[in-house]
């Protein structure tokens, strides 16, 4: 089906159709004297104002630059032109200029982590085995009083007057242009190779709606513009108590470029925590898990569900034995466990939303 005009006529896709219409906006309308028009009145706004490149004359006043020649007036381009493919960058943790929440359970040491990261991208070293691209970090802190951050800083000893983290703890609200200004202004000082880590979110926010769909889109628009023209923005978060979900208006995951959730489980001598990154693109949404012995390292971690099983979920080892062998349905498991279908149900539901396990059709099978 294509659309028509009421008279079928066959100039409806030519500006002719328009032509017995002269208060039409397209009824005699040039692209190049439009914008022509619109260069002369920002030159004469200039002149009049003598903010002109040093207030010239208006003799000679610098021609429009740019041209419309054979183009329509429009602001769509061809999405496949040469002018607009990127060149692939190197692999890293993160993309390039995007706009990133980590996001952690309350008490799970965000700031901990966010230091160890900026370090890793700092130092161009892989973090938790995942390669970093390196590069110059701009770390504002908003939680944390200038002591007390300069001593979580202090517990790395290879951090140096060398590397490359520059940190404040005098940032305006991010919420506010002055914020916005500082931020953008670091990005282009390092040429765009930089990245800005805000810890966290609520404490940089000033009288923010975070509840608030179109509040939470507004409040992130100048971000996200920012990341992409001039780099990479990291916002560190918390979940709810869980760590199912982000906080705030789910608005903030659809606005961002990636989300990381994380969650932990604490082991006689170190900590577990899940990793579950959600977005755009190869490899970005994955589940890892990272373990951490103390507050400045943190290494890759193969899980296995037999041992790494929180004490509280001891009861779902039976059901883990069972499928080792094989998949199987809860009828089965109920034979071979000696669990009720009820329980057998609870319990994989819980496999299934910790990683352990994946349903395929009437079966259930190890992931």
């Amino acid at each position: 089906m294509r659309f028509i005009d009421d008279n079928n006529a066959p100039d409806f896709w030519s500006r002719d159709h328009y032509a017995d219409d002269p208060n039409h906006p397209l009824y005699n309308f040039d692209p190049e004297e439009e914008e022509e028009a619109a260069h002369r009145k920002d030159q004469d706004e200039l002149i009049d104002s003598g903010t002109c490149f040093g207030y010239l004359p208006r003799s000679q006043v610098i021609p429009n630059p740019r041209t419309f020649k054979s183009k329509p007036y429009s602001s769509f381009h061809q999405i496949k032109a040469p002018r607009h493919n990127r060149i692939p960058l190197d692999e890293d943790i993160f993309p390039q200029n995007s706009l990133i929440v980590l996001a952690g359970q309350p008490k799970i040491g965000k700031t901990t982590i966010a230091i160890a990261l900026a370090k890793a991208i700092a130092t161009g070293k892989p973090f938790a085995g995942q390669k970093t691209k390196k590069q110059s970090v701009g770390y504002i802190s908003f939680d944390d009083s200038p002591r007390e951050i300069s001593e979580a800083f202090a517990k790395h000893r290879d951090i140096t007057d060398k590397t490359p983290i520059f940190l404040t703890t005098e940032m305006e609200p991010i919420n506010t242009k002055a914020a916005h200004i500082e931020i953008e202004d670091f990005l282009i000082q390092h040429r765009g190779d930089a990245t800005v880590i805000i810890d966290s979110f609520h404490a940089a926010l000033l009288d923010a709606r975070t509840n608030d769909a179109r509040a939470m889109r507004k409040l992130l628009n100048p971000l996200k513009r920012i990341s992409e023209r001039a780099g990479r923005i990291i916002i560190i978060h918390h979940t709810n108590a869980y760590g199912t979900r982000i906080a705030d208006h789910t608005q903030l995951q659809a606005a961002v470029s990636q989300t990381i959730l994380m969650t932990y489980q604490q082991r006689e001598h170190c900590r577990i925590i899940k990793w579950q990154s959600f977005g755009r693109g190869a490899n970005a949404t994955q589940t890892r898990y990272l373990a951490s012995t103390d507050e400045t390292t943190f290494k890759p971690h193969l899980l296995d569900p037999l041992t790494d099983m929180h004490p509280q979920d001891e009861s779902t080892k039976p059901i883990l034995k069972a499928l080792k062998s094989g998949s199987k349905t809860v009828s089965e498991l109920v034979v071979q466990t000696g669990l009720t279908a009820k329980r057998s149900y609870k319990r994989l539901a819980i496999l299934m939303a910790t990683g352990h396990v994946r349903k395929v059709g009437n079966t259930f099978t190890l992931a």
